[in-house]
């Protein structure tokens, strides 16, 4: 899945259009993209993947959350995860699961990275259904 970060949009995020000139005397040396819009994208993105299907999740917080790259209008975002944790409830079906997300841009430089926290719905233990 990937989404193009128009101009327009990265423009909405500034407080006046004259800052995408100024943008070009800024350490990013031109109009970027606000970090938060781009975690807005990422989360977006992740969502629409369902990594666990149909189940909604809850969210518990998120860790490691880095921009590694300015977003430039014109980019084409996708993002990869990896699962990197996955930890059982002992008394209830669900557990916590944190997911490595990172954004990638049309070069493949990882421009953003983030591992949300959430409750997940657990499958049934086969085993305890043939005990039951």
């Amino acid at each position: 899945m990937w989404y193009n970060e128009p101009m327009k949009h990265i423009i909405q995020f500034t407080v006046t259009k004259d800052e995408g000139v100024a943008a070009e005397k800024t350490a990013f040396n031109g109009l970027a993209a606000s970090g938060w819009h781009t975690a807005a994208i990422a989360m977006s993105l992740s969502v629409q993947v369902r990594p666990f299907g149909p189940h909604p999740l809850m969210g518990l917080g998120v860790d490691d959350l880095r921009w590694m790259k300015p977003v430039r209008p014109g980019d084409l975002l996708h993002i990869e995860g990896e699962v990197v944790e996955l930890t059982p409830s002992r008394t209830k079906p669900q557990g916590i699961a944190k997911i490595k997300w990172t954004a990638y841009n049309q070069r493949g430089e990882a421009v953003y990275t983030f591992t949300p926290i959430g409750i997940v719905p657990r499958r049934p233990n086969q085993y305890m259904r043939k005990c039951q």
